[in-house]
């Protein structure tokens, strides 16, 4: 067994895992981490105006909201993707 050979396959797939992750998992990741900041900007408007602020449609809770909702959609899509592709190419090879 070729030891220089067996360490550039491991930097090789190192490298597939980082690039994969950075482009599909990290979105998700980045989603899920403002959900957060969306919870305190809901607490703050329900101790301003009380629970009827909830009631209300407030426009700056709506854009949190949504933004949110598209990054994490938007991670999710894109790892849809890469695994739909991934499914192809292996059905191609393996005719």
């Amino acid at each position: 067994m070729n030891l220089n050979a067996t360490l550039f396959a491991q930097i090789a797939v190192f490298g597939i895992l980082w690039w994969f992750t950075m482009k599909f998992v990290w979105r998700v990741s980045n989603g899920v981490r403002q959900l957060p900041s969306l919870g305190v900007k809901i607490a703050e408007q329900v101790e301003q105006k009380g629970i009827v602020a909830l009631a209300y449609d407030d426009p700056e809770i709506q854009r949190a909201g949504r933004a949110v909702g598209e990054e994490i959609g938007l991670g999710m899509r894109s790892f849809a993707i890469a695994v739909a592709k991934d499914m192809i190419m292996t059905a191609r090879e393996n005719r």
